[in-house]
């Protein structure tokens, strides 16, 4: 199991303090007469309409809650749509403001989400894909598909789906990953690592999914190995309009044949040509896998990010290799998106044509379409537009982030350092900058 921080505060102080006294006051808990040894004691956690965390609390056998008079009143068991106004502890439990929850605890239950792509799913534990739920000959069938994508909420809850493989790599597989597309959707707080075998697809792979389209991907990671064709990433093949992949890492070697190979998302791309809205987003991310590819647009972070996307705040340390447009951060920028405040502290990163430490091809038009700057360069690896060349000395201190070296007042290159999303980084005594949720 790891731990990973929710998207939202855990609670507001009003609500806290309610339940605290409710709790407290409720029938069952031991008194000053009661001997601590003979208290069984349970958690009771309660979840909000979007399966984020909201308050537990440690409860005696026998506890009465009265659900009725916390927040509104509306509170269901898992798996039921009729609310409950009180319940008598005598296990550890969670409440939901959402009916119908379903709480997954093996690989049937996770292989049953493809029965409900709307549904508000769970994890309870870890699961090891060990079974044939869920498989066929090629491995893993990937739960949505473009025209019938999964549009609920798996909120893995700090757990981790391991044993993961598949192998289609036929001209007519796309869109392949734990779950093949997700529209709409939802996946937060999940660990995902592949067998030995690994995930190879053809065209739009990743390991959480093939592609999302206005969707978010947080607090999540992957480990182990991916390999296809076009739009290969090590947490998502494709990152389409109003996508968001945040506060989440990926340490899986990632290889593609042929265009957009990335180390967290192969292709990252914002609204289509002539629609102003939309804008996909990578941001308080890392890798650490090497990313190679034996074409074009290969990067440690995305291989191809275009129209109006944006990687911001984000490293990548592994190996960065490719034939066109390679770089450590990003192989090819282009129409309208931005790469800032990265740090590409690769060991290395290569390339026949089009190469660089930050970005491999900045292929706009008019290039000023793209804004690339406050980038840092760990110095063995080359200068790339947009970048700042610094030593590994300098960069372990924050000294360098944090002072006033482009003289516009602003301090430093515009790098913030603190405990939250609007101040997501962090310095070491041993390293480079980390983000404050690792």
């Amino acid at each position: 199991m790891f731990t990973l921080k929710t998207d939202k505060v855990l609670a507001n102080a009003l609500f806290l303090a309610f339940v605290s006294l409710l709790f407290a006051g409720c029938g069952g808990n031991s008194d000053s007469s009661s001997s601590p040894t003979t208290s069984i004691y349970y958690t009771v956690s309660f979840y909000d309409s979007n399966l984020d965390l909201v308050r537990t609390q440690s409860a005696t056998n026998a506890t009465v809650i009265n659900l009725a008079a916390i927040d509104g009143g509306v509170w269901y068991k898992a798996n039921e749509s009729t609310a409950i106004k009180s319940y008598t502890i005598n296990q550890s439990i969670n409440f939901y403001e959402t009916a119908s929850v379903v709480e997954i605890t093996d690989q049937v239950g996770l292989d049953n989400i493809r029965t409900n792509l709307l549904g508000h799913f769970i994890l309870t534990d870890d699961i090891a894909l060990t079974d044939s739920s869920g498989f066929d000959a090629q491995g893993w069938v990937s739960i949505g598909n473009y025209n019938t994508p999964f549009s609920g909420i798996l909120n893995g809850n700090g757990h981790t789906i391991s044993g993961l493989w598949m192998n289609r790599t036929a001209s007519n597989n796309e869109y392949d990953g734990l779950f093949g597309s997700v529209s709409n959707g939802v996946i937060k707080n999940l660990g995902v690592e592949t067998s030995d075998e690994g995930v190879e697809g053809y065209n739009y792979v990743g390991i959480i999914a093939g592609i999302i389209t206005n969707s978010t991907i947080t607090n999540s990671y992957t480990k182990g190995s991916i390999s296809g064709r076009n739009s290969v990433g090590g947490i998502a093949g494709f990152v389409y309009t109003d996508a968001k992949i945040a506060r989440s890492y990926s340490s899986s070697n990632v290889y593609g044949a042929w265009d957009g190979v990335g180390g967290i998302a192969g292709t990252v791309q914002g609204a289509p040509m002539g629609i102003s809205a939309g804008s996909a987003l990578i941001a308080d991310s890392y890798t650490t896998g090497n990313v190679s590819g034996a074409a074009s647009w290969v990067g440690g972070i995305a291989g191809n990010v275009q129209r109006q996307a944006v990687i911001n705040n984000c490293y990548a340390k592994g190996d960065i290799s490719g034939v066109s447009s390679v770089g450590g951060i990003a192989g090819r920028v282009y129409y309208m998106s931005n790469i800032t405040n990265n740090a590409a502290i690769n060991n290395l990163v290569e390339g026949l044509s089009y190469f660089g430490a930050i970005v491999g091809e900045n292929g706009s038009v008019n290039t000023a379409n793209n804004m690339i700057k406050n980038n840092f360069v760990l110095d063995m690896i080359g200068v790339a537009g947009g970048s700042v060349l610094k030593t590994k000395s300098e960069l372990q201190t924050q000294k360098t982030y944090s002072d006033d070296i482009n003289g516009d007042g602003l301090g430093g290159l515009g790098w913030n350092f603190g405990n939250d999303d609007a101040n997501p980084w962090q310095v070491t005594e041993d390293g480079y900058p980390k983000l404050y949720w690792e």
